[in-house]
C-alpha cells in the first residue's frame, strides 16, 4: 500500500539533499586541489598588500588543471553521495523509529504521547536530516536503558 506524502516535504528533502551534496561537493573540491598542490609542490603566492607588508596563500588550481583521476573523485562525489545520503538516512530513521517504539512500550507511552507513530513526513526528514537527527541516538538508547533498571528495581521491590 502506498503512503502519501505532501509534496512539499519531498521538495524540502531534495533541497535539503542538494544542500549537502553541494557542501560535500566543495569539501571534496578543496580537498582535491590541496592534493594537487602537495603533488606538483606548489608554492604558496605572495601578495603586496595595500598599506605595505605582504601575504600569502594557496597557489590558484583551476578544474582544467585537474588530473582524470581528481574529475573522477569529484564526479563520483556528486553521484554517489546523494545515494549513500538516502540509503543511510533511511537505516537511521529506522533505527531511530524503533528505538522510539522501545521507549514507547517501556514508559507505556499510548494515545497522544506516544512517539513510534511516525507521519510519512516525519520519517521521511528524520532520514533526510540524519546528521542531526542521529545525535538522538545516545538519548533514546540511555531512555531505553533507565526504563528497564527502573522497571527491575520498581518489580523487585
Amino acid at each position: 500500500m502506498a503512503t502519501k506524502i505532501n509534496h512539499g516535504a519531498i521538495a524540502g528533502a531534495v533541497a535539503i539533499t542538494t544542500l549537502l551534496t553541494l557542501i560535500v561537493f566543495g569539501i571534496a573540491v578543496a580537498h582535491v586541489k590541496s592534493s594537487y598542490r602537495q603533488r606538483n609542490h606548489l608554492p604558496d603566492v605572495e601578495y603586496r598588500a595595500f598599506f605595505g607588508g605582504t601575504y600569502s596563500e594557496a597557489a590558484p588550481v583551476a578544474f582544467s588543471d585537474l588530473d582524470a583521476g581528481d574529475i573522477g573523485v569529484l564526479v563520483l562525489v556528486i553521484v554517489l553521495f546523494p545515494v549513500v545520503h538516502a540509503g543511510l538516512g533511511r537505516v537511521i530513521a529506522e533505527l531511530i523509529q524503533a528505538l522510539c517504539s522501545g521507549v514507547s512500550e517501556i514508559y507505556g507511552l499510548t494515545g497522544e504521547d506516544d512517539i513510534a507513530v511516525w507521519s510519512a513526513e516525519g520519517k521521511l526528514m528524520t532520514g533526510v536530516l540524519w546528521p542531526i537527527t542521529s545525535l538522538s541516538l545516545p538519548l533514546l538508547i540511555i531512555a531505553i536503558v533507565l526504563g528497564l533498571v527502573y522497571r527491575f528495581i520498581w518489580k523487585t521491590l
